[in-house]
């Protein structure tokens, strides 16, 4: 065997790790909001998924503050960003996010 050879499944390995990384698909994203509740409308990257189409956290949906003093209810607006799971065919906004 010479010293510059390299096993032949460590080759084939990482050729085909290499190769697998084209075919992966991104299962988190980052949307935008087009339209908010009760029509939520969303967009990433050149998709654009509709409410009949999304999933959205009961906590999310349901979020107010820990004022007791405040009736405040967590809004989806125009403009928002936002984090899309991906789950098979299934997209879920997880929340709502910001720019520090």
């Amino acid at each position: 065997m010479k010293k510059n050879s390299r096993d032949p499944s460590i080759e084939l390995l990482e050729n085909m790790r290499e190769e697998g990384k084209y075919f992966n698909i991104q299962e988190c994203f980052l949307g935008e909001v087009i339209s908010g509740v009760p029509n939520l409308k969303v967009r990433f990257e050149d998709i654009e998924l509709t409410s009949k189409e999304l999933y959205i956290l009961q906590g999310v949906k349901d979020r107010k503050t820990a004022s007791i003093e405040s009736n405040y209810r967590f809004e989806l607006k125009k403009g928002d960003k936002v984090v899309i799971l991906q789950i098979a065919n299934s997209y879920i906004v997880v929340d709502k996010v910001v720019k520090l």
